[in-house]
This record gives C-alpha cells, sequence and structure tokens, in this order.
C-alpha cells in the first residue's frame, strides 16, 4: 500500500500464547500505523493488489476487504474455541441474561 511504516517482524512459527498476542498486537498497530498514514487523496488512489482479486483497487477497498476478513477470522475462531471449551465468553453471556 505504499505505507513508509516499516511492517514488524513475526515469527511464524510461534507457539506460545504470549509471543503469539505480542505478534498480534504488533500487526494491529502496523494496521493502524499504516491507515493514520493515509488522507482522502490518497485512498482513492489505486494499487496493485494480490492475484486473488482485481489486479487493482482502491486504498480504501483494500482497507474495507482487510476489516472484514479480520472480524471473519474472529468468528471463525470463536466457534471453535467454543467447540474446544477454550472460551468463557459464553459464560459471561449466559450469567448477564440469567
Amino acid at each position: 500500500m505504499g505505507a513508509k511504516a516499516t511492517a514488524p517482524a513475526i515469527n511464524r512459527n510461534a507457539t506460545g500464547k504470549a509471543e503469539i498476542l505480542r505478534a498480534l498486537a504488533a500487526a494491529f498497530d502496523y494496521g493502524t500505523a499504516v491507515i493514520n498514514e493515509q488522507n482522502d487523496r490518497s485512498m482513492l488512489q489505486t494499487v496493485e493488489t494480490n492475484q486473488f482479486s482485481r489486479p487493482h483497487q482502491t486504498r480504501a477497498r483494500v482497507i474495507y476487504f482487510l476489516l472484514g476478513h479480520t472480524w471473519d477470522i474472529y468468528g471463525q475462531m470463536a466457534v471453535y474455541l467454543r467447540l474446544k471449551r477454550q472460551s468463557s465468553r459464553r459464560g459471561v453471556r449466559d450469567r448477564r441474561l440469567s
């Protein structure tokens, strides 16, 4: 996307919870820095994208796609963790309703 912010070095082989959460936080901080660099004009400029989508899209469209994709993955992980009984969110919600 032509950002000046430096992408974080992330260990893709991380297995520890703390290391994974640090990597996730660094990735979100990087995304925030990239978005903060943009202005109205730059958001409307087209950029080259990957082979899985249209070859040229506006930065606004790419950012919108990435935000939606983030929530899609969150939803998948929430279901996975609930099925594995790793998430306490369900219990918190059930207690509030009773």
